[in-house]
């Protein structure tokens, strides 16, 4: 059986074509984002975005969370890095199985319908199985803050937060996590969409946030790696990617004639080599964006996903 995991990188070079993508990068002390209150009551809701976590985390730390008025709902973090929830002020204690690895770039989503709850990390779903009543969305939603408490800040970056009056299908989320959405005025169910290139202004065009206790510039850029050390990802077949700088990559392959696919967000391979046994360097200076890079060998294509932004 075909075995399809992404690997998506990215890969970002600053020119005077070329926009910067950014992220939001909060330091968990008294600096956070502010969305203000949708006002309508949503019986079907979903949140998502990617985040990458710096450090052990408070308990009950909100990464996005609504709470004011008679509004208390949203994604955060419990006992470090595990996965949690808040709906109606309840739902707090449901156990989703989920937990983050500190330092590394994860898309997660909460999706509510009346029935049910899901929390997705990597497009994999985890499903409370209750009753959940709409709610009245008339407190600010926060990103990067549970203003219940001074300590439940959230300390990492964040990336692509979109908010949605609908609750998405696990294809949807798994369809779009990888890609910014290409016209968000058309998306009609899509509440606010945030992608901190250079504010925090909504995408959509009617929710714009405010940055709170936050420097001038809390944009993370892109302009280097993870760390000056090589970073190493071992995959499933036994290949090894391995990442020198934001010019090159470095395969270390197993296997004679595997076949190295780079794929833009259209789906368009836009690199393609054949990868000899042992190491080859793959230069990649050329490409500016979001890519997936995959390995095939024998029919079977193998990767591993990692999210090399700044």
């Amino acid at each position: 059986m075909k075995k399809e995991f992404l690997l998506m990188i990215a890969v970002i070079m600053f020119s005077s074509v070329v926009a910067q993508n950014r992220s939001l990068d909060l330091t968990g002390s008294d600096d956070y984002v502010e969305v203000p209150a949708f006002n309508q009551t949503l019986t079907h809701f979903t949140v998502e975005g990617w985040i990458k976590t710096m450090g052990t985390q408070e308990d009950w730390s909100g990464v996005f969370f609504a709470r004011g008025g008679n509004t208390t709902a949203g994604i955060n973090l419990q006992d470090g890095l595990k996965l949690g929830y808040h709906w109606n002020g309840q739902n707090w204690n449901w156990e989703s199985g989920h937990t983050l690895t500190d330092g590394q770039w994860s898309h997660i989503a909460l999706v509510v319908e009346p029935d049910k709850a899901t929390l997705y990390l990597d497009g994999v779903p985890s499903v409370n199985v209750w009753g959940h009543a709409g709610e009245e969305f008339d407190g600010a939603f926060f990103l990067g803050k549970d203003p219940n408490q001074d300590i439940r800040n959230y300390n990492g970056i964040i990336d692509e937060v979109r908010f949605w009056s609908v609750a998405r299908t696990e294809q949807q989320i798994k369809d779009n996590m990888n890609k910014e959405l290409a016209n968000p005025a058309s998306e009609a169910e899509l509440l606010a969409y945030y992608q901190f290139n250079d504010n925090v202004d909504d995408i959509k065009g009617s929710h714009d946030a405010t940055l709170v206790n936050g420097i001038a510039t809390p944009y993370k850029t892109n302009d280097t790696w993870e760390s000056s050390a090589t970073t190493v990802k071992k995959l499933e077949h036994g290949s090894k990617l391995i990442t020198q700088n934001r010019d090159n990559l470095l395969i270390e392959s197993g296997y004679i004639g595997e076949t190295l696919c780079i794929y833009n967000v259209a789906g368009a391979c836009v690199l393609k080599e054949i990868v000899s046994e042992g190491k080859s360097n793959i230069s990649v200076g050329h490409l500016s964006g979001l890519f997936i890079v995959t390995l095939t060998q024998n029919g079977e294509v193998y990767s591993h996903k990692i999210m090399l932004k700044r």
